[in-house]
């Protein structure tokens, strides 16, 4: 009962994180659930570690110090016979959280067939379902960009086949094709399916304050300002304001893990402003921001950005050589493959 009351205390604490923000309240909760635990036995552990992590610690921790937790989550989740809690827990431990941090791909998808190894022992057939999305999108972030490869259809997971699907399975699906076409710098793409078959079905409006939100909500508005800034239309612009101060709001309130969003949002907006001296600034912040924090993914989109400005609005090719040469060995280190020959590709056009 007091176990069962400690992962309570974990609900409280998302609540006060999702409606308020509070990260002070949140921790607040949080500890109260962790010395209840702590007091009462360990029993229900896997559950209450999985929902702190999954909707608190990700917003008042630095993600690395999210493994810890999650792999304790995982193995108390085992040995109280709480399949789920545990498997969200390795789930979370050894492929989205390395995901959000730019890890190499590779590792991460070494990962896959030992995590689901273990859901069909425990008949998790819904978690197993979430795992072949993020396989497949992995799988395909290695390919060279193409209409294929946009697309979530392969060995791991396809889309087109899948029957009945709760709204979990749906947001996730949004969010992993939404990956797809960001990276693959598909954004006319990206804003369509946000304007039409993903309206009101994001990944953060199905699952609102999961670790996965703010990876996707910053994506979303890097797509939004990339089409405001293409178009000069009213309706992208719109939204990217929005995204923006969304960021900047969970920025301030003291997530340090998306830094370097605020930054690059804020380098867009400059540019969209023509403010080019503030844009310059903020983009060289940006990408500095996230290769020092080991980002892989972010500082090779924020080098192909930054080069796809200094080409188009300030006409230095040289220097937007050097970024897209930046870019490629970020994409490489990734293991984005694919993506690092197209750009090759690109710039031998330059």
């Amino acid at each position: 009962m007091q176990n069962h009351r400690a992962a309570k205390f974990c609900v409280f604490a998302a609540i006060k994180m999702f409606l308020k923000k509070d990260h002070a309240g949140s921790s607040y909760f949080c500890n109260i659930a962790f010395a209840i635990q702590k007091r009462f036995g360990r029993r229900g552990a896997g559950e209450t570690l999985s929902l702190a992590v999954s909707f608190v610690l990700t917003n008042t921790k630095p993600l690395h110090e999210l493994f810890t937790p999650l792999m304790e989550g995982y193995t108390r989740g085992l040995r109280d016979g709480d399949n789920e809690a545990a498997m969200l827990s390795l789930l979370l431990h050894c492929i989205c959280v390395p995901y959000i941090m730019g890890r190499p791909l590779g590792p991460i998808l070494e990962e896959f067939p030992k995590i689901a190894g273990q859901m069909e022992e425990a008949n998790l057939r819904p978690q197993l379902m979430l795992l072949g999305i993020f396989w497949q999108m992995i799988l395909n972030l290695r390919l060279h960009p193409s209409g294929a490869s946009k697309k979530l259809e392969g060995e791991r997971f396809n889309q087109s086949s899948v029957g009945n699907m709760t709204a979990m399975h749906i947001g996730t699906i949004n969010l992993a094709i939404g990956e797809l076409l960001v990276f693959f710098g598909d954004f006319d793409a990206r804003t369509k399916r946000l304007f039409g078959e993903e309206k009101g079905k994001t990944y953060t409006e199905i699952r609102p304050g999961l670790l996965l939100c703010p990876i996707d909500t910053f994506h979303r508005g890097l797509a939004w300002f990339v089409m405001a800034q293409r178009t000069r239309k009213r309706k992208y612009r719109s939204e990217a304001a929005k995204v923006k101060k969304q960021i900047s709001k969970w920025t301030k309130a003291g997530n340090t893990n998306i830094v370097h969003y605020d930054l690059m949002l804020s380098a867009e907006q400059a540019a969209l402003d023509k403010k080019f001296e503030m844009a310059d600034r903020l983009y060289k912040e940006a990408m500095v921001n996230a290769s020092r924090s080991g980002h892989l993914h972010h500082a090779a989109l924020f080098n192909e950005r930054f080069a796809d400005y200094r080409l188009r609005m300030c006409g230095d090719q040289d220097d937007a050589k050097y970024h897209l040469n930046e870019a490629i060995r970020y994409y490489t280190e990734w293991g984005a493959v694919g993506k690092a020959e197209r750009l090759q590709e690109d710039l031998a056009k330059l």
